[in-house]
C-alpha cells in the first residue's frame, strides 16, 4: 500500500506543475491516476472527487477516453459507497462514451454493469 501512497505524492507534484504550465489534458490524466490509486487504497471519497475533478476539465477540453474513465472510476467508488443507483448512471454514461469512441474498455465497463444491475 505504501506503493499507492507514493504514487500519490509524486502525481499530486506533477499536478502542479502542470497546473503552472495550463497543461490541462495531463492534469486530467494525472487527476485520473490519482483517482485510481485511492480506488486502490478503498478511499472512495477521494477517489470520486479526484474523478470529478477530471471530469470537469475533460468536459470543458473535451477529451473523451479521461472522461469516461472519470466517470467510470466515479461509478467504482459510488458503488463502494453505498450509491448504487448513481453509480449505475455514472457507468451507464461511460460505457456509452467507451462504445462510441471504439474503446476497448468497453467490455470491462460493460462487465461491471452488469454486475450492478444484478
Amino acid at each position: 500500500m505504501g506503493d499507492y501512497r507514493k504514487a500519490i505524492q509524486v502525481s499530486e507534484q506533477g499536478l502542479v506543475i502542470q497546473r503552472d504550465i495550463g497543461d490541462r489534458e495531463g492534469e486530467a490524466a494525472t487527476l485520473i491516476n490519482i483517482s485510481d490509486d485511492y480506488l486502490s487504497l478503498g478511499d472512495y471519497n477521494k477517489a470520486v472527487q479526484f474523478s470529478e475533478q477530471a471530469l470537469g476539465i475533460q468536459r470543458e477540453i473535451g477529451g473523451r477516453e479521461i472522461e469516461a474513465i472519470g466517470l467510470f472510476n466515479i461509478g467504482l467508488g459510488l458503488d463502494k459507497l453505498g450509491e448504487r443507483e448513481l453509480a449505475i448512471e455514472r457507468t451507464k454514461s461511460a460505457l456509452e462514451i467507451f462504445e462510441e469512441i471504439e474503446s476497448p474498455n468497453a467490455e470491462e465497463v460493460r462487465q461491471k454493469l452488469s454486475e450492478l444491475l444484478k
